[in-house]
This record gives structure tokens, sequence and C-alpha cells, in this order.
């Protein structure tokens, strides 16, 4: 029997304690709202995401490097060099799965349970939408990455690769802008106290 099938049932419910019929009426999982849809008490319950300080540092220089890796892959490709244009793109695939993870979580889903602690509605509201359209715009890149992932393997890939390439880029250029101009400030503003 795995981990997860110890907790949960079929269907993805929790699991009663044995002998008791009912779920524990105290621990980290009574402070969470139970209106809340169980896959969002289980997340908000599990994990508490801390502060970091030097987060907004971190996104600021891995934007610089995402936004250096495009510029050498597009250069690459326009002179000609499909090998270096692949194998950039694959650092770039990379590089941008393991930003994007650190965003969602690190920013998006601390802004998200931050502002609902501190009932910032409209600032949630606002945090939850761009959380969403950000997504769209990662599930975009890595649908036009995993594309292109043989694009030196298969020449028929090139005739598209270009135009798409800018695309994606003015996708990336305006995904930074709002996530630097709205979320950054946002989030250091919620720093605690002390």
């Amino acid at each position: 029997m795995g981990f997860f099938a110890k907790l949960f049932d079929d269907k993805g419910r929790e699991k009663k304690p044995p002998g008791t019929g009912q779920p524990p009426a105290q621990g980290w999982r009574a402070t969470v709202p139970q209106s809340l849809p169980v896959a969002a008490r289980r997340r908000a319950s599990a994990v508490q995401i801390p502060y970091n300080a030097h987060l907004v540092a971190q996104l600021d220089i891995e934007h610089q490097r995402l936004l250096a890796l495009y510029t050498d892959i597009s250069q690459s490709f326009a002179k000609g060099d499909v090998t270096r244009a692949a194998t950039g793109l694959r650092k770039f695939t990379s590089d941008i799965q393991a930003h994007l993870l650190t965003e969602d979580i690190g920013l998006y889903v601390y802004l998200e349970d931050v502002l609902a602690d501190n009932g910032g509605k409209k600032s949630r509201a606002t945090v939850r939408d761009i959380h969403h359209a950000m997504a769209a715009i990662g599930q975009a890149v890595m649908g036009f990455l995993n594309k292109y992932r043989l694009l030196d393997k298969k020449p028929e890939l090139r005739a598209t690769f270009g135009g798409d390439l800018a695309g994606i880029g003015a996708a990336l250029v305006e995904r930074i802008k709002l996530e630097e101009t709205t979320l950054y400030s946002l989030y250091q503003s919620s720093a605690p106290a002390g």
C-alpha cells in the first residue's frame, strides 16, 4: 500500500483515523476552513510558504539569464547555427522549468496565502488573475519548447521556428514586466514585521 493510499481513499477523500469514524478535530487540519474544496484544504493545510527576503533578487537574476538565453537562441538561429540554437533551447527549457516552479510556489502561492490571511480580497483577486494568466503563458512556452525540442534533428521544424520564437519572446517580456511592476512590490510589502 502506497503512502497516499494510507491517507486518502480511491476518490481522493481523506480517510478517517481507525476506530473513530471521524477525522481528527485538532491539529493542523483543524485551522483550515472546511468550506474550501478538498484539494484546496490539503494544499492550504499541508505547507506554509515562508517569506524569502532574497526571492525578488533571485527572480530578477533568473529573468536576466532567461532573456540572455533567449537572445542567444534567436541570434544563433538567425545566423543559421541550428545546433547552437537547439542546445540553447534545451538549456532554456531546464532553466525556465525551475524558474516557473520557484515563481509559482515562492511568489504566487505565498502571495495568495498571505493576502487571504490579511483580508486583501482585491489584491488577492489581482494576484489570482495574474497567476492564471501567467500559467497560460507558461503553458504556451512549454508547448513551444516541447514542439521544438528536436529542432536540430528535424529540419521541417525550422520553417516555423523563427516566427514562433518571436511570439514566445514577446509573451515572456510581457510576463516579466507584469511580474516585476505589479507582483514584486506586493511581495516585498508583505514581508513580516521584525
